[in-house]
């Protein structure tokens, strides 16, 4: 967890210190990799300030004490910066690619983390399955199938879950964890963590255990019930049923934040909010609650649900008995909607998408109390959907089952149409990425908002 200092006070970034250092290259290097050159740097001086040093290479030596995770970005960010510096190209996080489907093959899903891709097919009889970098390398398994949700990315390397009829077996960057026999069932568990976790049961019990690259995490024997795993800071937060009759519990690292006694009946959403733990949960005699950093935060006869961090605080809706969804912000009512679905923060205020009762069903979005967007709406969006870059709001959709898939922003901007998208990322404020189907290949593409139309390079 980011070690607090309330009264410290971030030190300027003195002007002869890093800054300087990238200065007296930067005006050398191609205007195409500026941009890209000049986020990685930006966000660099941000930590830098945050943490009352003038130089990365102080982080960890003076000034606050950093995280792990932050110092992994920092370095990551150098190691992009000094790519840009040495071979004047963008870093391969931004590069496109085309890799090839093998005939006979189904694309399963794509992941991505910090510009490293994977994406897993199966072949049409299940009996094996393929993991693909954004280079073409792929890895085989003959042990089954993946399905979505299986494949995630640990510390760059892919980890993902394989399936049989009466087995699964989890592997991590082409080698098998676990038990030669494999588990009764697995359950991966996706987080930014650099760790692998994942739940599952033994061929011999139904309990489920929770593993934490590959060894027990909290009991040995299993739970009756694992309801979430989630990092918070260094420690893991997990809703847990220990025994027949007894309520949900909640842990985080070692303390007990509710016993199985006075626990939860069940607990709704986990969610890691400006660095502590919240979460939303029903209790023994039916109400329900939102609880963050310890405190409750509300208590209603009604459902809550859609938790998330907004602007660092708590974000969640509740499920009104007489129609509508009430959305509150820290707490704060921010308005009723009839059908919510979604909300995105964006650098113009929050858009909300909601639904209307048409045949078909449409979305719409709404931001600052008026529609933006498609007058006629939106039929379908993949997951994210739609994201914020910069101040434009871009949305994958198609407006009909089969149709192709559309980027655009709100604005009315078209970027692209392909036969599927299965990923949309915004990179920073100008630039994005579309992972995505067509013509029997996965291809990734970039685009940046300033500068139409698309100019992606491709890598091969």
């Amino acid at each position: 967890m980011e070690t607090r200092h309330p009264e410290f006070v971030s030190a300027p970034i003195a002007p002869d210190a890093f800054a300087m250092e990238y200065n007296k290259v930067r005006d050398r290097l191609p205007q195409h990799v500026r941009k890209p050159l000049d986020v990685s740097r930006d966000e660099v001086l941000e930590i830098c300030k945050a943490h009352g040093v003038d130089h990365p290479t102080k982080l960890g030596r003076e000034g606050a004490q950093p995280t792990l995770q932050t110092l992994e970005r920092v370095a990551r960010l150098l190691e992009d910066i000094a790519y840009i510096f040495e071979r004047k190209e963008i870093p391969p996080g931004y590069k496109d690619w085309e890799v090839e489907i093998p005939e006979g093959d189904e694309f399963t899903e794509a992941v991505e983390k910090d510009g490293k891709v994977f994406f897993s097919t199966v072949d049409k009889s299940c009996e094996f399955s393929r993991i693909f970098d954004s280079s073409g390398l792929v890895k085989n398994y003959d042990q089954g199938w993946m399905a979505r949700g299986d494949l995630n990315i640990v510390n760059g390397k892919p980890a993902c879950v394989i399936n049989d009829v009466s087995k699964s077996f989890v592997f991590f960057d082409g080698k098998r964890i676990g038990p030669p026999e494999g588990y009764k069932s697995v359950r991966l568990i996706r987080t930014e963590h650099r760790k692998l976790i994942y739940t599952a049961k033994n061929h011999e019990s139904d309990k489920d255990i929770i593993y934490v690259d590959g060894e027990p995490y909290g009991s040995s024997e299993g739970y009756l019930e694992v309801s979430h795993v989630i990092p918070v800071g260094e420690e893991l937060a997990i809703a847990v049923k220990e025994r027949s009759g007894g309520n949900m519990a909640i842990y985080l690292g070692d303390r007990l934040i509710a016993g199985d006694k006075e626990g939860y009946e069940s607990v709704r959403e986990m969610k890691v909010i400006n660095g502590d733990l919240a979460f939303i949960a029903k209790d023994t005699v039916g109400r329900f609650v939102i609880v963050y950093d310890g405190v409750v935060q509300k208590m209603s006869n009604q459902d809550f649900f859609h938790l998330k961090e907004i602007d660092g605080q708590p974000f969640w809706v509740e499920k009104k008995a007489k129609g509508g969804d009430e959305l509150f912000v820290d707490g704060e009512s921010y308005g009723m909607y009839s059908d919510f679905l979604r909300i995105l923060e964006t650098n113009k205020g929050m858009v909300i998408v909601v639904t209307k009762a048409e045949n078909p069903k449409r979305l719409f979005l709404l931001q600052e109390g008026r529609s933006i967007g498609k007058e006629e709406g939106y039929l379908r969006m993949p997951s994210p959907r739609m994201i914020s870059v910069g101040d434009e709001v871009i949305i994958a959709s198609c407006q009909e089952p089969g149709s192709s898939w559309v980027i655009e922003s709100t604005s009315g901007a078209h970027f692209y149409s392909c036969e599927k998208c299965h990923l949309l990322k915004a990179i920073d404020d100008t630039h994005f990425i579309v992972i995505a189907e067509e013509d029997g290949k996965v291809v990734q593409r970039t685009f940046d908002i300033e500068h139409l139309p698309y100019q992606g390079e491709v890598n091969t």
